[in-house]
């Protein structure tokens, strides 16, 4: 997955919520998880 994608996933997922974005993980393999995680940290931090 492309950065860019990484970032776009992230977005989406912080958007659906924790129960959602935990349903749509189960479908990603470990790599996807990390990088997606870690984007979503650093919007957190971004945010807060």
């Amino acid at each position: 997955m492309s950065d860019a994608g990484v970032r776009r996933s992230a977005v989406l997922l912080f958007s659906l919520g924790q129960t959602d974005a935990v349903e749509v993980f189960k479908y990603l393999g470990p790599k996807e998880v990390q990088k997606i995680s870690t984007v979503m940290t650093q919007i957190s931090l971004v945010l807060s």
